[in-house]
């Protein structure tokens, strides 16, 4: 018997292989560095105390960072939270005085980042029930 030569199509090709290889591995690690952030607009408010707040308006747990950043770009030390449907947490703290402005970031580790609410509110003391400020994270 007489080996058959080998036609264009029938010759393997290494750098196909390599190829999809490294699409299936971006396609699969995608999750790992595709958090969702949304900020707040910034508040001028010094010596006052700045809450964030995330609520979860979806069907499904979230799992949220939730840090307060001031204007120098240091955010204080928040607080990771999973967040169950239909319900809300938050992280308030005062700012320092003298700091001119403040935001909250919300980062989505897990779940859907549509289903997040976020929000600030600003007040005199961590647990007063009125806001003299609030905005919406975007």
């Amino acid at each position: 018997m007489r080996a058959r030569p080998v036609s264009g199509d029938d010759r393997p090709r290494p750098g196909r292989r390599i190829l999809c290889t490294t699409a299936l591995v971006v396609v699969l690690s995608a999750p790992a560095w595709a958090a969702t952030v949304l900020l707040t607009a910034p508040v001028l408010r010094p010596g006052k105390v700045i809450t964030c707040l995330a609520g979860n308006v979806g069907t499904k747990p979230i799992t949220v960072r939730i840090d307060p950043v001031f204007e120098d770009g240091t955010a204080e030390s928040g607080f990771v939270a999973t967040i169950d449907p239909s319900n809300t947490r938050g992280f308030g703290v005062n700012t320092i005085v003298g700091t001119a402005e403040a935001y909250c970031r919300f980062t989505v580790d897990s779940g859907s980042a549509r289903n997040l609410r976020g929000s600030y509110c600003v007040s005199d003391t961590l647990f007063s029930p009125f806001c003299d400020v609030t905005g919406d994270a975007r």
